[in-house]
């Protein structure tokens, strides 16, 4: 491979094509005597004591590792005149090769021109920029604001692939290549997966050998399985969000099977919320498979997220979620739903520690506490589109007011360490009132970078602050 750029660009071309490098291959920059030197000498030569053993200089985290790993994919190198070769090592950097991993855009574009992915593009709606429809009030915090801001959404596709693996936990991999639809976070610079020890910000390899795959029957499949399967949050967040397509998945296929991971949480079966969910879309459990090895599929198809926390939402998801909340409440419980409902929680994760303080604030305030877990995804909907005042701590409870069809007032107690903006990327796209109560954590909010410890710390609310101005709002609702 032989690479024509300015020498100054020489170091961050070898960290992003060294990889696509077979293994024993020659990686050349071609230099001009007329041009100044190359700094890449000096760096490879840092690298070659990286390979011997020394210690990474001046770099931590994930750029430590990005340049081990580059050392160790590197057999030698030569200067040649103004040319420098890289010879690309014979063996494996990790237990498995490196593997590419791909963005959105680039999978359709591939799909597009018949490359790589094998596939097809079979929708796709356009990306939108757009003023999110809600209303925020809230508290002050030296931490934490929101502001209304517009959303950039990307366009969201559904492809299909040919002859894919998967891995449980949402991963899918063709031909040397991860997919896009394999990451939480697509869009992200670094998308990460548990499964993979990144090399670089775009190739990875498997952590752990992988142990051949089960050949499924050579009928259509539909990807929808999550990182976190089983959890009703990321259900709503994660996996709903792919529904959009499903309409035009069942003009595809005759009878969709869907594919879902198995977790330690379950022992076999789907979940009663991913039950009802799934049967809000017509689709039954008997064509859902649940695996827990890797498998081997002819063809997968595969819908994008219109929801991305926190980066995005695709307005076009309203229709999908007032689709699912009409479905579910169609089969709820006929009686009487309190106009004004308080979310609690029983999680050990962010906990409030003055919640029954908090509480008894609310029900004095004309609140029916409810624990949204206690009751069936059919009444769950029909409870919040009934209410005409949502409140609670921020969590997968409150995540319910997708299936409502028309805008309410949503107060929420959010810790100022709980960085996620579900709530809010809904309310953007049904047009929610929101007051937000900010929250001190027992752990604070890190100045850069992500803790996870600090995203799950219990808290307070400080009340003898916010409780009257609190009172004020709820009474004006």
């Amino acid at each position: 491979m032989i690479v024509e750029a300015h020498p100054d660009r020489w170091p961050p071309l070898l960290a992003r094509m060294i990889f696509h490098v077979q293994p024993g291959g020659l990686l050349i920059f071609r230099g001009d005597p007329g041009r100044p030197p190359s700094p890449l000498p000096s760096r490879l030569r840092t690298l070659d004591l990286v390979r011997s053993g020394d210690r990474v200089p001046d770099a931590t985290g994930k750029r430590a590792s990005d340049i081990r790993a580059r050392a160790a994919a590197i057999a030698g190198w030569d200067q040649v005149g103004p040319h420098v070769v890289v010879r690309r090592s014979d063996g494996p950097v990790t237990a498995s090769e490196p593997l590419l991993k791909l963005t959105h855009d680039e999978a359709d574009s591939a799909l597009a021109r018949s490359g790589l992915p094998r596939g097809r593009l079979l929708a796709q709606v356009a990306a939108v920029r757009f003023t999110p429809r809600c209303e925020v009030v809230q508290t002050d915090s030296d931490v934490r604001h929101t502001s209304i801001e517009p959303i950039e959404a990307p366009a969201v596709s559904l492809r299909e692939y040919e002859d894919v693996t998967c891995l449980p936990r949402q991963l899918v991999l063709q031909d040397g290549i991860v997919l896009p639809d394999s990451f939480r976070h697509p869009h992200r610079r670094r998308p990460q997966h548990v499964f993979l020890e990144d090399l670089s910000p775009r190739f990875s390899a498997l952590q752990d050998p992988m142990e051949e795959p089960l050949l499924l029957d050579d009928v259509p499949h539909v990807h929808l399985d999550s990182h976190y399967q089983g959890h009703y949050g990321h259900l709503v967040t994660d996996q709903l969000s792919r529904m959009w397509a499903w309409q035009r998945i069942q003009e595809e296929v005759e009878r969709p099977r869907l594919l879902m991971c198995t977790v330690t949480q379950r022992a076999g079966g789907l979940h009663p919320h991913e039950r009802d969910l799934l049967s809000a879309f017509g689709v039954d459990e008997a064509d859902v498979l649940i695996f827990d090895r890797p498998v081997r599929v002819p063809r997968l198809l595969s819908a994008a997220p219109m929801l991305s926390n926190p980066a995005y939402v695709h307005p076009a998801i309203d229709e999908t979620w007032r689709r699912a909340g009409a479905a579910l409440a169609e089969h709820a419980p006929d009686r009487r739903y309190a106009k004004r409902i308080f979310c609690s929680r029983r999680s050990t994760k962010r906990r409030c520690r003055n919640a029954d303080e908090v509480e008894s604030l609310f029900v004095e305030e004309g609140f029916t506490v409810v624990y949204a877990e206690d009751h069936p995804l059919a009444e769950q909907a029909a409870m919040f589109r009934h209410a005409e005042v949502v409140a609670g701590y921020a969590g997968a409870a409150i995540f319910n007011i997708c299936y409502v069809d028309s805008p309410k007032d949503i107060v929420l107690l959010v810790p100022e360490s709980y960085t996620a903006q579900n709530e809010y990327l809904m309310a953007a796209v049904q047009g929610h009132r929101l007051t937000l109560v900010w929250c001190p954590s027992d752990l604070p909010i890190p100045e850069s970078g992500f803790s996870a410890a600090a995203y799950q710390s219990d808290y307070v609310v400080d009340l003898e602050r916010n409780g009257p101005w609190l009172r004020r709002r709820l009474r004006a609702m």
